[in-house]
């Protein structure tokens, strides 16, 4: 009674088709037929994806550009842990080179507690040194080196920089407030922040996941407020970079199942 399903088989029934990004006429041709699109990557990819003729029935399931980041809250962490918690806050930026919506860029401590911003940005460039030596960084073009070397000498103004001597990665301290714009390629930006609702104000609907170190009695009247202001996923540290479900509050297969009733 029970029958065995190989992947042998069930690759029988798929078909695998590229065709380049300008060959606008296969493009659309597939899209015509298509029961479910799925666009996934930047702003120009994904609305590439939805100006493409389809059926009124066609479903579209989107995973756009989002941003992530860290928010610690004062008193979560020892100076003793401090240097654990920074290895998981680098492992998280340095999946991807941060080009994935739930790679964090700025990372929110809050202020008065047993750590502080510059503490905790010394131990980051630690974290991100080790880090680099378990996951080696691909060379970059010289349009992301000069990205890199110019908004360093910014803070060299603004704030304080820590380093890799090439463009590897970058930790950069400031007092400014709110959302650093995301530079990409293991470039933190490590603010302080008065309290945790400040951070509030930070999250929209392009608000992917949080990597949240606070105290348990903490954790879910802060969780309540965030989400309900809009963003999808909170998770620990070190796990930003796991997929898991739901996804950008969705599960996406269902899209791809066809549910029927016999009443």
């Amino acid at each position: 009674g029970v029958k065995e399903l190989s992947g042998e088989t069930i690759f029988k029934g798929v078909r695998f088709v590229y065709c380049p990004r300008d060959d606008k006429t296969s493009q659309e041709n597939l899209s015509r037929i298509a029961d479910v699109r799925v666009a996934w990557g930047g702003k120009d990819a994904v609305e590439a994806v939805i100006r493409n003729p389809k059926k009124y029935s066609t479903k579209d399931v989107v995973f756009g550009p989002k941003y992530s980041f860290v928010v610690i809250a004062k008193n979560s962490i020892s100076k003793e842990e401090i240097d654990d918690i920074a290895y998981k806050i680098a492992l998280d930026a340095s999946i991807f080179e941060q080009k994935g919506c739930n790679s964090p860029h700025t990372v929110f401590i809050e202020e008065s507690g047993n750590i502080s911003g510059i503490e905790l940005a010394k131990s980051l460039s630690k974290g991100m040194e080790k880090v680099l030596k378990r996951i080696p960084k691909a060379p970059l073009t010289p349009q992301e080196s000069l990205k890199i070397i110019n908004i360093r000498s910014e803070y060299e103004f603004i704030g304080e920089v820590f380093a890799s001597k090439g463009t590897e990665w970058s930790v950069l301290y400031s007092a400014d407030e709110g959302l650093a714009d995301a530079c990409f390629n293991r470039v933190l930006f490590v603010r302080p922040i008065k309290s945790l609702d400040q951070v509030l104000k930070y999250i929209d609907h392009n608000s992917q996941t949080i990597g949240l170190c606070i105290s348990e009695n903490e954790r879910f009247s802060f969780a309540k407020k965030a989400t309900a202001a809009g963003v999808e996923r909170i998770t620990d540290l070190g796990k930003m970079s796991v997929y898991d479900h739901p996804w950008d509050g969705e599960f996406p297969m269902e899209s791809f199942v066809r549910w029927v009733s016999l009443c």
